[in-house]
């Protein structure tokens, strides 16, 4: 799921129900104390409800108005960063995260998107680094939407061409 929160937005009970029930109260009070800093959420995106020795995987992919998506993932009740994707030249518009794949698409006003896969880091294979495989969409305005095929084998990008 995706949600573009916008400060000062209007928003129905519903969504905002949805999305306390993916988060905890506490990382909400802190990304709204950090969309008062960066004026505007661009997108969130969560992990689909893996589990992990029957613990299930919680965490979210973010962008607050700038050229980079933040991972988080929950630690008990607190939420912690892991990974930064970084290679946008300009503000990250959309991301989506496939469910059965486990790999998240970008795309950015830059006109580009990008497909970020899991994979072992080289100097410390005990840790996990994201990939990034840039796909060139060749459109003259930029990208504002990305979303998955349900196969997650295709994405589908919008712009305001």
């Amino acid at each position: 799921m995706t949600y573009c929160l916008e400060v000062g937005q209007e928003t129905s009970n519903n969504e905002w129900r949805h999305l306390k029930r993916i988060l905890s109260l506490k990382f909400l009070l802190w990304l709204t104390r950090l969309a008062q800093i960066a004026q505007v959420f661009t997108f969130i995106s969560r992990t689909p409800g893996k589990k992990t020795d029957g613990i299930p995987l919680k965490a979210i992919a973010l962008s607050t108005n700038s050229n980079e998506a933040s991972i988080y993932a929950r630690d008990g009740y607190e939420w912690q960063p892991i990974s930064t994707l970084a290679q946008h030249d300009k503000l990250v518009t959309s991301i989506d995260w496939a469910p059965t794949t486990d790999r998240i698409v970008t795309c950015a006003q830059d006109r580009n998107a990008y497909v970020w896969t899991k994979e072992a880091d080289p100097s410390n294979p005990s840790q996990i680094v994201w990939k990034p495989t840039l796909v060139v969409l060749k459109i003259n305005r930029a990208a504002t939407q990305v979303r998955w095929s349900p196969l997650e084998n295709k994405f589908a990008v919008a712009s305001g061409a």
